[in-house]
């Protein structure tokens, strides 16, 4: 109450406020000392208000009036074209000063919730209405290009850059590019996996998608994490799930606030813009301003993104998914799974994990082949040991020729996804057992004429993969 009409916060702000012009925005009739320009400011602004009702306070756009005849030409010039322009009106141009003000107080930061105190002109004013007005003029000056919002920050500008901005504006960016920034971000920056880890053994690829568009090049995994963006195609909840079926993708739908692509927009033009300029030497300054403008847009991206997908709808095998994960990898992880576990669903066919000396083990003991035995009930793995036995015999029925190297893709793509070592397993097995024979150019092998050693090198070396042949032994 000692001050009134002024508010506390003013007498400091002032005076950095005063500081700042007189570094930047001063022109030749310099401010004299700090106190006797604070007072005459102080002064002036009172006088104005000599006449008003009780209740009333010095909102910070008062200073100005007193403060013109000090600012350079370049500064001035911005507010005296603003109070000509037909399309904005007091309030609009008020608050164009009061940015003007504080443009150069590093330790203010012109918020809309800042704004809107320096902006209060009376005890019984409503805040909530005050911002309102604030934010649609805000639209406003940035429309005229007179302001430029970053983040949640908003400038005042100069002519200078002014026409900067505008230069910027007119760059063109192509949805490609837009979208695959998003992309990088995404893939690169939040959620870096290229493979699910099922466990260490089972590791699966898996496609990346935005909004349509492959992430690095065409892709061709039999599962795939598919990104749709508010640019993306606005598919109803059903289209999602038939979409998750039909791409054996986990569809992320991020919610449809398309500010990080706006962002994205923006980054890429000041990028092209700063690449056209060159080394003039003039534009130093606003060239170390924009690229930390574009810095600071980056690291705003990628927490804008990270939001949306925390929020995103995860549609999977069909289903809207109930994830419990809240961070944006943990979410598209375990959709993964829940993918992994209905594509891949005879991977559990494999109840060991077969390395090398498992595969040698099976030609250990008896001599010559096990007599005819079906796979009773005690032999390990005994489901995927029938499903080699079928895919052999349909291949015949086919005459198709099986090859070691065909029972590894095709063992190895879904519904399966075993490991070649599995499928090497599985055929020195059923060989053991009587069950299939093995040819390697046009010579048939046997535990009588090949040592194990040999037979192991059949099964397990690279070389001999797309020759060793294998085909059912007649009973």
């Amino acid at each position: 109450a000692g001050c009134y009409p002024f508010i506390p916060y003013q007498f400091n702000l002032l005076g950095q406020v005063l500081t700042a012009v007189r570094t930047y925005g001063a022109s030749g009739k310099h401010l004299s000392d700090q106190s006797r320009s604070m007072l005459a400011l102080f002064q002036e602004s009172a006088i104005r208000l000599k006449d008003s009702q009780e209740g009333v306070l010095v909102p910070f756009s008062y200073f100005y009036d007193p403060l013109h005849k000090f600012i350079d030409h370049q500064h001035s010039q911005v507010i005296t074209d603003a109070e000509d322009n037909s399309r904005l009106d007091e309030f609009d141009v008020e608050l164009l000063k009061v940015l003007f003000m504080i443009k150069y107080v590093k330790e203010f930061k012109a918020k809309v919730d800042n704004l809107t105190t320096l902006m209060i002109s009376n005890i019984d004013d409503d805040r909530i209405e005050i911002r309102g007005r604030i934010e649609e003029s805000l639209k406003k000056l940035i429309r005229e290009t007179l302001v430029q919002k970053n983040g949640e920050i908003y400038s005042f500008l100069t002519n200078e850059e002014q026409e900067i901005n505008n230069a910027i504006n007119n760059e063109s960016v192509e949805m490609g590019e837009i979208i695959g920034e998003a992309s990088t971000v995404i893939f690169e920056d939040i959620f870096t996996d290229k493979k699910y880890r099922y466990s260490n053994r089972y590791l699966f690829p898996f496609n990346q998608k935005v909004d349509g568009r492959y992430f690095k090049g065409n892709q061709s995994n039999d599962i795939g994490v598919s990104i749709i963006t508010p640019y993306g195609e606005d598919y109803p909840d059903s289209a999602l799930r038939m979409l998750s079926v039909q791409e054996h993708s986990v569809i992320v739908k991020l919610p449809n606030d398309s500010t990080f692509l706006d962002e994205i927009t923006d980054s890429l033009k000041i990028y092209k813009f700063l690449n056209t300029l060159g080394a003039r030497g003039s534009f130093d300054s606003i060239r170390r301003a924009k690229e930390n403008e574009r810095l600071e847009k980056k690291d705003r991206i990628c927490i804008f993104i990270e939001d949306a997908l925390k929020h995103a709808d995860i549609y999977v095998n069909g289903d809207k998914a109930n994830i419990s994960a809240k961070e944006p990898a943990s979410r598209i992880n375990e959709a993964l799974g829940k993918l992994v576990a209905m594509q891949y669903n005879k991977l559990t066919y494999m109840e060991t994990a077969p390395e090398l000396s498992d595969i040698a083990a099976v030609f250990n003991g008896s001599d010559g082949q096990l007599s005819f035995l079906g796979t009773s009930d005690t032999t390990p793995n005994k489901l995927a040991l029938e499903e080699v036995i079928q895919v052999i015999g349909l291949n015949n029925a086919r005459h198709m020729k099986t090859s070691l190297k065909s029972l590894q893709d095709k063992f190895g793509a879904a519904p399966y996804g075993f490991d070649p070592k599995d499928v090497q397993w599985l055929v020195a097995m059923l060989f053991k057992m009587g069950r299939v024979s093995l040819t390697y150019n046009s010579q048939s092998l046997s535990m009588l004429s090949n040592t194990k050693d040999e037979l192991v090198r059949y099964l397990t070396k690279r070389e001999f993969v797309e020759k060793l042949l294998i085909d059912i032994r007649e009973r």
